[in-house]
């Protein structure tokens, strides 16, 4: 189903625009989050500005609305499936370049290399392959791949698991500073969320409409997120 939209999707129209200008918001999505990662983890000040990115990103969302809604005002008999999709992805696509942003003001108020404890090197590791989420959730759209898609699924789901048990190893062990026990907390929080949004990207290639950020195969709604 997914790839009779994507064909539906690349026509040279409004949603046609609307779709690549969602892909353009996804690769500025990666190079936002690598560069706020790059600063968290190593302290590699970045050398575009996070902020003016950002907000990038938020005028690509609120373009591809437009272009979505103006091309059901010029086709008003059209199926509306296709336009519903790219709203909701573009939707994730800028939520992770929030938590993106996160992650860089973090950073700011940690001015070092995040390491030093067993938490600081579970996040490090599980963020580091989050970024390889990126292009196959990325190849995974443009092809409407559904075996990449829903092995971006599962590997959002074995990183949700170890990033929430850095939370727990957190609440229970007292030799760890406060300081660092909110670093590693919010930095495993920030990386799930991005985890999780691209995960909802992907679930888009796998499940109809109304189960978008939801697992495929079960009879009630649960979160892909989790």
């Amino acid at each position: 189903m997914f790839k009779a939209l994507l064909n539906a999707l690349k026509a040279k129209n409004h949603l046609g625009q609307a779709l690549d200008l969602t892909y353009e918001c996804l690769e500025k999505a990666e190079t936002l989050t690598r560069a706020a990662l790059d600063d968290l983890l190593d302290g590699r000040k970045p050398e575009l500005d996070i902020y003016a990115l950002d907000r990038e990103i938020n005028r690509g969302e609120m373009q591809v609305r437009r272009l979505v809604f103006e091309y059901q005002l010029l086709n008003g008999n059209a199926d509306i499936t296709p336009g519903l999709i790219i709203t909701s992805t573009i939707i994730d696509v800028e939520r992770i370049g929030d938590y993106a942003k996160n992650i860089y003001e973090l950073s700011e108020r940690y001015p070092h290399p995040f390491v030093g404890n067993e938490y600081f090197d579970t996040v490090r590791e599980i963020a580091l392959e989050v970024m390889g989420m990126f292009p196959r959730t990325a190849e995974a759209f443009r092809e409407g791949d559904i075996e990449i898609a829903e092995s971006v699924m599962r590997q959002h789901t074995s990183f949700s698991r170890r990033l929430d048990s850095v939370i727990d190893g957190l609440v229970e062990d007292p030799q760890v500073s406060a300081k660092d026990a909110v670093m590693a907390a919010l930095g495993s929080r920030y990386t799930k969320r991005i985890s999780a949004h691209l995960s909802n990207l992907a679930s888009s290639v796998v499940n109809p409409f109304d189960r978008i950020g939801f697992r495929p195969g079960t009879k009630d709604p649960e979160d892909a997120d989790r």
